[in-house]
C-alpha cells in the first residue's frame, strides 16, 4: 500500500574524525551512548560541546576521574551564556580536569593521546568517550526524495542541532501534512 505522506526522522550518526587513531577500541563510547555502557573510573571525555561537558560533569559528579579534553578555548560555546556559566563552575567543583586547546590524537590501550599546547601527552584512561558531534543520517533521505512533496524530512538527518530544533521541525511537517 503507498502512503499518503512519510516523514523521515533518521537522526544523526557520530562524527568520527579521520585523524584519530583507536576509536574502534572497546574502551570507545560515543557520548550518545555513554549511559547504556560500563565506564572505567578514569575517563578522558574528547569533545568541549555542550554534550561532552554535560556528560564530563555528569561522570564527575558520579565518582569518576575525569578530564575534558576542548579543541577549542571556549567550552560548550552552543550554550546560552546563563547555562554555560553554571555548568563550567559545577564542572570545577565537580573536580574534573578541563584542558582547553587539547585534540585527542588516539587512543591506546588504557591512556588517551591528546596534542596541546605543549606538545603531546599519554593521559592515563579506562574509557574515552567522544563528544565530536553528529552529522545528518542520509541513509533513506537520499535524492529523489527531495522531488516528491509528499515527503518531509526533519530533524538530525537534515542538520544536526538540538532537541528544541527537531521538535520544531516535526512539528512543521506535521502541521503541513
Amino acid at each position: 500500500r503507498e502512503a499518503d505522506e512519510v516523514v523521515i526522522a533518521t537522526g544523526g550518526l557520530p562524527v568520527r574524525p579521520r585523524g584519530v587513531s583507536g576509536l574502534d577500541r572497546p574502551s570507545v563510547v560515543d557520548v550518545a551512548e555513554v549511559a547504556d555502557h560500563e565506564v572505567g573510573h578514569r575517563v578522558v571525555v574528547a569533545g568541549g560541546g555542550s554534550s561532552g561537558a554535560d556528560a564530563a560533569l555528569h561522570l564527575s559528579l558520579t565518582g569518576h576521574e575525569v578530564t575534558l579534553l576542548v579543541p577549542t578555548e571556549e567550552i560548550a560555546p552552543d550554550l546560552f551564556e546563563v547555562n554555560r556559566t553554571a555548568l563550567l563552575r559545577r564542572l570545577v567543583e565537580s573536580g574534573a580536569t578541563v584542558l582547553t586547546g587539547w585534540r585527542l590524537r588516539a587512543v591506546e590501550e588504557g591512556a588517551a593521546v591528546a596534542e596541546g599546547p605543549d606538545g603531546a601527552a599519554r593521559i592515563p584512561a579506562d574509557t574515552v568517550v567522544t563528544a565530536f558531534g553528529t552529522r545528518p543520517n542520509t541513509a533513506l533521505s537520499g535524492s529523489g526524495y527531495e522531488e516528491d512533496p509528499r515527503v518531509h524530512v526533519v530533524g538530525d538527518c537534515v542538520e544536526p542541532g538540538d532537541v528544541g530544533d527537531a521538535v520544531h521541525a516535526a512539528f512543521e511537517a506535521a502541521v503541513q501534512l
